[in-house]
């Protein structure tokens, strides 16, 4: 046993949960998605959401998520690498009924799955210009000017259209994540 196992973890500051403890977390995220994350969307919960920002909490998430240790000097410049690196990086509140103060819920996508759902969408696409109607009328969308049809993509997300006979033309209005409120794409379609 060294010196520093007594000390503490050898890390950049301020504090080794909010800053190092979420370094490591994201790092290991990225190691388990097995690629480099291309999109991240970080939802912090309690102490994490309350304090963590002044803590440096959502520099250290991306670092680690960037590939960073938490001993790595770059880790305050995270979120500019990212952005440089064009990694989509989106914080929010996880809604959770209980769970640890230092609680993060990441949701991350790499270029494989990226590459994956842009395959799905322009196959989809493909069927449509054969089968246009193949999609099925769109539930939510009965009462609007126009008939809207939809059809799934990959799972969660659904191409939403319609059809102008008269032009011949399909108008794709939406790619819809139907984990949503529903009211959300009621309200953004005409």
């Amino acid at each position: 046993m060294g010196i520093f196992d007594i000390i503490g973890p050898v890390m950049v500051g301020p504090s080794s949960s909010h800053t190092a403890g979420a370094a490591r977390i994201g790092f290991v995220a990225r190691n388990l998605l097995g690629e480099d994350v291309k999109e991240a969307r970080i939802l912090l919960y309690g102490s994490f959401l309350a304090t963590g920002k002044g803590h440096g909490t959502d520099k250290a998430l991306v670092a680690g998520l960037l590939g960073m240790s938490p001993d790595d000097g770059r880790i305050a410049d995270s979120l500019r690498i990212a952005e440089e690196k064009k990694v989509g990086i989106e914080f929010g509140e996880a809604r959770l009924k209980e769970g640890h103060p230092n609680t993060v819920e990441l949701k991350l996508k790499g270029l494989k799955i990226a590459r994956q759902f842009h395959e799905n969408i322009i196959k989809t696409e493909k069927r449509l210009v054969m089968n246009p109607e193949m999609g099925h009328p769109e539930p939510l969308l009965l009462d609007k000017l126009f008939e809207y049809r939809s059809i799934i993509v990959q799972k969660n997300f659904k191409l939403v259209y319609r059809i102008d006979s008269e032009k011949e033309v399909l108008f794709i209005v939406d790619l819809w994540d139907t984990r949503r409120e529903p009211t959300a794409l009621m309200k953004g379609i005409r």
